[in-house]
């Protein structure tokens, strides 16, 4: 996870339902969540976690 200001990144290599899951976690927070979007990945961000790597931009 990487938090940027306003902005919170996930990464999961288990994608399915974590959409949600973070929806209502920052809900039950207090939190107003403006947008969300999964993203699936890159060609580059492939290579990365098969070379076991981290790329932040």
């Amino acid at each position: 996870m990487a938090v940027d200001g306003p902005t919170v990144r996930v990464r999961t290599t288990q994608p399915d339902g974590v959409l949600g899951h973070l929806l209502r976690a920052g809900g039950a927070a207090g939190l107003t969540v403006r947008d969300a979007t999964a993203t699936p990945p890159n060609l580059q961000t492939a290579f990365l976690t098969l070379a076991r790597r981290d790329y932040t931009p």
